[in-house]
């Protein structure tokens, strides 16, 4: 599948420009009066993806384009650094036989709806079941406007197996339940969430959903793909009283197929929860892994 253009550093770039209303030679222009010097043709091949920056000269333009095309800073370097096209995940996974995940967004009228925000936290909160499989997933995120938007793309992606048609997504606050486009092949629902206000730029908000799967598939591992890290992930597990895991891993990794770059043995708390906190987390793979006392050696 090919990759969610929103991840990648020359749609954004491409976005900020279109939002600014800035031509490339008024950019170019700029960016001469703080003795920096780049090619309207080298700006365009950077808006289209034909070419990427990669000297230390063209970072430095990229950090003074966030400051002319006014977007957080920080934003388009971090995603010049991001290499989505190397991180792998289930929903990344998907046949080619079924709908990619951005024309699933964009069926979903959220065409475009990532590239006009930048999600500042991320808070996931997972109940497994008695029966080891995941009841629903609470999901808390905070978002602040890179241009007007009032919709933005809830995405769940089910174990292996299941039915998109057993997985749907509830309101709770700061939005509603638009359109709705599953696909079966990949076991993929995407949710149009309609903001309750169209935000303007630099506006923040809070969104508050529910995803419930009703496939009941025991899992062993919860992990979130960071692409563009957030300035706040959470997660956190909670397990069924009568199903609790003998041993949890928290882990880190570049790829799914790569070796760990971090993990540690972690203990449930006296609630039967485990959560980990990440400040700007390393792209990649960030979660849990678990087994229980009946589980196959």
């Amino acid at each position: 599948m090919t990759d969610p253009d929103f991840g990648h550093f020359h749609a954004l770039l491409r976005t900020a420009i279109r939002e600014r209303g800035l031509s490339l030679e008024s950019i170019q222009r700029r960016l001469s009066l703080q003795g920096l010097s780049v090619g309207r043709s080298t700006l365009s091949y950077w808006q289209n993806g034909r070419r990427r920056p990669t000297t230390g000269a063209s970072v430095a333009v990229v950090r003074a384009l966030e400051g002319i095309l006014r977007v957080p800073a920080e934003s388009l370097t971090q995603a010049l650094a991001s290499t989505p096209a190397k991180v792998r995940a289930p929903v990344l996974q998907m046949s080619a036989r079924g709908m990619e995940l951005d024309h699933m967004i964009r069926s979903a009228g959220c065409e475009g709806a990532l590239l006009s925000l930048e999600t500042t936290a991320f808070v996931d909160l997972v109940s497994i079941g008695a029966d080891g499989a995941i009841m629903r997933t609470m999901s808390l995120h905070t978002v602040r406007a890179l241009a007007e938007m009032e919709r933005y793309p809830a995405i769940f992606g089910g174990e292996p197996g299941g039915s998109a048609a057993k997985i749907r997504h509830e309101a709770l606050s700061g939005c509603r339940i638009g359109r709705v486009v599953r696909d079966e092949e990949s076991n993929v629902c995407v949710s149009e969430l309609v903001l309750d206000r169209k935000l303007t730029r630099g506006e923040t908000h809070l969104l508050q959903f529910l995803a419930h799967d009703d496939n009941h598939i025991p899992v062993n591992t919860i992990f979130k793909l960071v692409v563009t890290p957030p300035a706040l992930l959470a997660l956190e597990v909670s397990f069924h009283p009568d199903k609790l895991p003998v041993l949890i891993e928290e882990f880190e990794k570049a790829t799914e197929d790569e070796p760990d770059s971090f993990v540690r043995v972690r203990t449930l708390g006296s609630d039967s929860r485990v959560a980990l906190i990440r400040e700007r987390a390393r792209r990649g793979l960030v979660g849990f892994r678990w087994s229980y006392a009946d589980s196959p050696p």
